[in-house]
């Protein structure tokens, strides 16, 4: 993580940082907003809605479908990921899965 005042060269510093390791993998490039301090992982959903391509208007059934082809078939607990990340995007699981018995935390 890299934080500091404003005009400091913090984006300057991420982006040497990025040329210098462009070789070893995917890099994945995310920002938080003021705007959104009050939405829990407001960049992982992002990220997650775009990587599945999932639309605002599709309908649930479609973005959860979205959703179960961008989990890989060979994650572990699939039937637990999937709908704890259906809650974060704030898809309707239906009767597909059983609804989440876990406590904010």
């Amino acid at each position: 993580m890299l934080s500091g005042e404003a005009g400091i060269g913090k984006s300057r510093i991420s982006e040497t940082f990025g040329d210098r390791i462009a070789d070893a993998g995917t890099r994945i490039r995310q920002r938080c907003s003021p705007y959104y301090t009050d939405t829990a992982l407001y960049p992982v959903a992002t990220q997650l809605r775009a990587a599945a391509g999932i639309q605002p208007d599709d309908p649930p059934a479609t973005q959860l479908d979205k959703l179960e082809r961008v989990i890989s078939p060979a994650a572990i607990e699939r039937d637990v990921a999937i709908p704890l990340l259906a809650d974060l995007l704030a898809i309707p699981a239906g009767d597909r899965y059983p609804a989440l018995a876990m406590g904010p935390e």
